[in-house]
């Protein structure tokens, strides 16, 4: 990207900041800014500082014909702090797994009993005053707009900065959300950096007391990425390097295609009772630098809750992205990457209070490759959040 489309891209994220703080003076705030994950959940303004965290152990098995049967286990262990001030609150996190892995905190029982890392997973500030439907976050943070696995993996932490603009009516429209992203992706001393901008557009609509709509467009513009399939190659990124990649002089050089990403959502939520929760979603997204193979979808259903003790939900997902539909490296960790496609179907029960067992089966192929033949993944978790 030009200098000249960064700096009109910068321009309008400024212009879009100034135009909504003013226009928040006009509307009232009705719901928060951001959706909100559960980990970086709204803390009470009695509770100035809480102790959070998770910690899971899995076990995961690989089975494919003509392949060795591969079997490993597996552990993650999260733990933070969170926090509020007056318009302020901010959070950090700790997690184990692999510093070059940015889509996993997975650490493998392996390497002769050797130590297992921690790293900082999470550090943020955000600024979130309660008379206005604006809301800023900066730092290292889980990603504030809507999103699922095909395009950022749930353990993906953004670094960088992102603006959300918030409006409720009360009636029909449930939530507006308007998001607006500056992510860095690289810094260099001495070449042009590498960025993201995006921006994403939601609207949440109530259909009846128990079922809503949602819909959401947005649009993810990579700036220099060529230096992350660089990355991969050096080592320096150890998660899935899936995409096509372009030489000179049988060098490295990049990607084959730059990456614009344009993204449609749509989900459907009914629940007839706190217990039988139930929901559909179905991604698309698209690379509009790509001639081909530039397509990914998902789809996923859902029912039920594990919140309680003896609750259970089921799961099923279709995830099916093309070789250079969405930028591999921050897909969801547990597929494959992209020019694949897979059906995930899981089963988790509440067993005691804030723990839960968790089954999940994946079923994958290759796309347009017919000799690939079916692999067959086992996941089997234990889940204590605290």
């Amino acid at each position: 990207m030009s200098r000249k489309k960064l700096a009109f891209l910068i321009v309008l994220v400024c212009f879009l900041m100034l135009f909504f703080t003013h226009w928040a003076t006009c509307y009232p705030l009705v719901e928060s800014a951001f959706a909100g994950t559960e980990e970086e959940k709204e803390v009470p303004e009695e509770r100035k500082l809480e102790f959070f965290g998770d910690f899971r152990i899995r076990y995961e098995g690989f089975f494919q014909q003509g392949e060795p049967t591969r079997n490993r286990d597996r552990l993650r262990l999260r733990f933070g702090l969170r926090g509020s001030a007056q318009n302020f609150s901010y959070g950090l996190r700790i997690a184990t797994g692999d510093p070059r892995n940015p889509i996993s905190a997975n650490q493998t029982f392996t390497e002769f009993f050797s130590k297992k890392s921690f790293y900082i997973d999470r550090a943020y500030i955000e600024f979130a005053p309660k008379n206005l439907p604006f809301a800023s976050i900066f730092g290292k943070f889980s990603p504030q707009h809507l999103t699922t696995s095909l395009v950022w993996d749930s353990d993906v932490g953004p670094e960088g900065a992102c603006q959300s603009f918030s409006y409720s009516s009360g009636k029909l429209i449930k939530n507006f959300r308007i998001h607006v992203m500056e992510f860095v992706l690289n810094e260099q001393s001495k070449r042009e950096d590498a960025w993201m901008i995006g921006v994403q557009g939601v609207a949440e609509f109530r259909v009846s007391d128990a079922s809503s709509f949602t819909l959401a467009a947005g649009d993810y513009h990579y700036i220099n990425e060529d230096q992350i399939a660089l990355a991969s190659d050096r080592g320096d990124l150890t998660s899935h390097a899936t995409n096509s990649l372009r030489y000179e002089d049988d060098v490295l050089v990049g990607y084959l295609t730059e990456f614009h990403l344009v993204e449609l959502f749509m989900k459907y939520s009914h629940s007839l009772s706190r217990r039988w929760p139930m929901s559909f979603m179905v991604q698309y997204v698209r690379n509009v630098e790509a001639d081909q193979a530039n397509q990914a979808t998902l789809a996923e259903l859902l029912l039920g809750t594990n919140s309680r003790p003896g609750e259970w939900f089921l799961r099923w997902t279709y995830w099916r992205p093309e070789k250079d539909s969405v930028l591999s490296v921050y897909t969801e960790n547990d597929f494959p990457g992209t020019g694949f496609h897979s059906h995930r179907l899981r089963f988790s029960v509440g067993t005691f209070r804030n723990q839960n067992f968790m089954c999940s089966i994946y079923l994958t192929r290759k796309l347009e490759d017919e000799s690939y033949r079916l692999l067959k993944r086992v996941q089997v978790d234990y889940n204590l959040r605290f």
